[in-house]
């Protein structure tokens, strides 16, 4: 009985993290675009992707797993196969946090939730589900 009060409050926890991300997200739909470049690239095995882009005169350098598709390695190797380092790319960017941004396409309400559904059931994909 105590082991499923446990596991009870641990999903209700992981519930209410993933929902505060969700609404962090959804933020991103009021995007803006501008212009960045590719800093670093490393391909197979291990993919890696480094870019730079420029807000209102403060300059960001995030890797590829800080975006909101960070969690797929399929998009990033799709990605890296695409592009080389110096090469221009789009990113959009949240206009309330510019740190946080999309690469590549701009995020509507159906691909952050879709993306937000990956995440949270991505982890239960060995089991079937």
């Amino acid at each position: 009985m105590v082991w499923l009060c446990a596991m009870g409050a641990v999903l209700g926890l992981v519930l209410v993290i993933s929902l505060c991300q969700l609404w962090q997200w959804l933020k991103l739909t009021d995007s803006a675009l501008t212009d960045g470049y590719i800093v670093s690239l490393e391909k197979a095995p291990l993919y890696r992707l480094t870019f730079s882009y420029q807000v209102q005169e403060q300059r960001y350098s995030l890797n590829f797993l800080d975006t909101l598709m960070g969690y797929s390695s399929s998009s990033l190797k799709a990605l890296a196969e695409q592009v080389a380092v110096d090469d221009r790319i789009k990113v959009y960017y949240c206009t309330s946090d510019p740190s946080f941004c999309c690469v590549g396409f701009k995020p509507t309400r159906g691909s952050i939730v879709k993306v937000w559904l990956l995440n949270l059931l991505g982890p239960l994909a060995p089991f079937g589900f």
